[in-house]
């Protein structure tokens, strides 16, 4: 879960207000934060770290100058921030990126690829004016660009089924699901990240848990949900069930920490209202009792239409009340008694007008499901209109 500071999740003060800030999409906020981080950084070095936890942006500006991108994370990092390579393509006057060698097939399908280095544990063999972190690109350039999807391969043979991953890297286990998780027409998906690429070009969706894959089949524009724990990593915000990093992406969160039944439950119900000819058998499959199911709708529209005949029943008090006062006042002429007589008069015409348009909706559902339609639907008849 760290951010883009080199250091790991929420070290310092200012590291938590960044990820407070990025969970709340108030990206603004964040990045004046990694500016107050940045100053901070000055002066000191970070060698003696793990790659993974060392910052190596200096601030220096990139435009015009030779540009390193080193990529220190994880291959959904570099995947995920490989969306600002063109970017800084287009302001410095040469980019490298040094990126992890299984990748570098994947990247190099990017409309305007930079050129690609393979990662290694020595030195970089490269000259450059400003390197900088893949991560940090985003603080840089203060943007988070939306065109998605960025990586372009051609898919394989047309599959009509689901790529599911339940396991991410040992480094957090809360991201992984245990046991054995069941979901229809589900196949398993390669390794090797560009086979994985075309194959899920050609899946009808893409299940997964917070991993690489979910970040490759997002740079990739192809359907995925993403299983999240209900602590989840900053970039995923809160709340929220899409992502503003991949429009094709929808997000499926722990509601309960360690919960993953009721998460499963929950896309195994959405794949199966997604599939109209396969409802009933897949609800079914997986544990949904259908019967019960309806059953429980059916009680659902009765307590509603219990409910609209009280609301009913109150209206036609209301408007008795009502009755006494208004009768009292005179017909026709002018002056406040009679204009309140004739808004009420008004009032109840559309009152009867819009009863008379949902039972003529009513209606026509009813000729549009015979012979199915059900009897117990909310009461559409107004009650009784007081003699005026």
């Amino acid at each position: 879960m760290g951010g883009p500071f080199g250091t790991g999740p929420s070290d310092t003060t200012r590291e938590r207000e960044w990820f407070a800030y990025m969970r709340r999409g108030d990206f603004a906020a964040a990045w004046a934060v990694s500016d107050a981080i940045l100053r901070e950084h000055q002066g000191r070095t970070c060698y003696d770290r793990p790659r993974h936890e060392q910052w190596v942006w200096d601030g220096t500006p990139l435009e015009g100058k030779r540009v390193l991108i080193r990529c220190y994370h994880g291959l959904g990092d570099t995947i995920m921030f490989a969306r600002y390579f063109p970017l800084v393509k287009r302001i410095a006057s040469d980019v490298v990126a040094w990126v992890q060698p299984s990748l570098i097939p994947l990247l190099s399908t990017m409309r305007d690829p930079v050129k690609l280095l393979p990662l290694h544990d020595g030195t970089a063999e490269v000259e450059y004016d400003v390197d900088i972190e893949s991560m940090e690109l985003m603080h840089a350039l203060r943007v988070v660009p939306d065109d998605v999807p960025y990586l372009h391969v051609e898919p394989l043979e047309r599959m009509r089924a689901i790529g599911l991953v339940t396991r991410a890297g040992d480094w957090d286990p809360r991201r992984s699901i245990e046991g054995d998780v069941r979901l229809p027409r589900t196949v398993s998906l390669p390794n090797d990240p560009l086979t994985t690429a075309r194959f899920m070009r050609a899946l009808d969706l893409v299940v997964t848990v917070d991993t690489m894959t979910a970040h490759l089949a997002g740079a990739l524009g192809v359907p995925v949900w993403v299983l999240l724990p209900y602590e989840c990593d900053w970039r995923w915000q809160d709340e929220r069930e899409d992502s503003p990093w991949y429009p094709t992406m929808r997000l499926f969160r722990q509601r309960r920490p360690g919960d993953w039944a009721d998460v499963l439950d929950r896309v195994r119900y959405a794949i199966a209202m997604g599939d109209e000819e396969k409802k009933d058998s897949t609800l079914n499959e997986w544990g949904i009792d259908v019967d019960k199911f309806r059953e429980r709708a059916k009680e659902s529209l009765g307590q509603a239409k219990d409910d609209l005949s009280e609301i009913a029943g109150t209206l036609r008090q209301t408007l008795v009340q009502a009755k006494d006062v208004v009768l009292g006042l005179p017909h026709g002429g002018s002056g406040a008694a009679a204009e309140i007589r004739g808004g009420f008069e008004r009032a109840w015409r559309e009152i009867e007008q819009a009863f008379k348009a949902a039972r003529d909706k009513a209606k026509d559902a009813r000729s549009a499901n015979a012979p199915n339609a059900d009897a117990n639907e909310p009461p559409t008849t107004p009650p009784e209109p007081p003699p005026v």
